[in-house]
């Protein structure tokens, strides 16, 4: 449980050769959501991502800090995921405090897959997925993941390989993109593009800007519902 999200991020830009990590790191989008539960305020996500660096070693790493109040209690999430420079999933960790209390990271082995490992107060747990060319991964309640998906969009529909860690579960994403619509942030208007997902039998609705980035993410399931704050910069 002492692993923290800060020691992984440093684990990856150590390992990046070449000029300093800091040089080599890009912006990608970075933001707020307002977060709701029953249609009440329940707290707030900050992300940031960022492409850090160069040709065949370059990664994209999204790093978070999700406040929510849930029925359960509160809960504070610091997952960091990292991705190949093409989007497709290549680690993971989330630390999770509060009501709940667990560590959960992901990582690649030698024959093709990924070994999740769960460490809580109840013990240790390890569970297999296979690496699928083009794995993406979605946190419930992690409402910026979804860029990975944004990447992904080719057409009217389509599939995508997912794993969803908090639920054990890997599957196939199947998305619809349903139209597009005028939406409110900070007082500007942005025009987005609304995708159905169907994970599972779970649906949920997002909506993407023209350039792929997260603006509102709805889990009718959960009742929860995550918005920026602020139009992308």
């Amino acid at each position: 449980m002492r692993n923290t999200v800060a020691v992984l991020l440093l684990t990856f830009l150590s390992s990046l050769p070449g000029t300093p990590a800091v040089a080599q790191s890009v912006a990608m989008d970075e933001g707020t959501f307002t977060l709701t539960v029953g249609g009440r305020p329940a707290g707030t996500e900050t992300f940031a991502i960022r492409r850090v660096g160069m040709g065949a070693e370059a990664r994209v790493i999204a790093q978070g800090n999700i406040q929510i109040t849930l029925p359960e209690g509160s809960v504070t999430m610091e997952p960091i995921l990292e991705a190949s420079e093409t989007l497709s999933l290549a680690g993971y960790q989330n630390k999770v405090s509060g009501a709940r209390d667990q560590v959960f990271t992901l990582a690649g082995t030698n024959d093709r897959r990924f070994q999740g490992r769960t460490i809580s107060p109840q013990g240790e747990q390890v569970q297999e997925y296979r690496a699928a060319s083009g794995t993406i991964l979605l946190e419930a309640l992690v409402a910026h993941h979804f860029f990975l998906l944004g990447a992904r969009l080719d057409g009217a529909s389509g599939t995508v390989p997912v794993i969803v860690p908090g639920q054990g579960r890997q599957l196939q994403l199947t998305y619809t993109v349903t139209g597009t619509e005028s939406l409110q942030l900070g007082g500007s208007a942005v025009e987005a593009r609304r995708v159905t997902v169907d994970l599972g039998g779970e649906s949920r609705d997002v909506w993407f800007d023209s350039q792929g980035r997260v603006l509102r993410v709805v889990d009718p399931a959960r009742s929860y519902q995550a918005e920026r704050t602020t139009r992308p910069g």
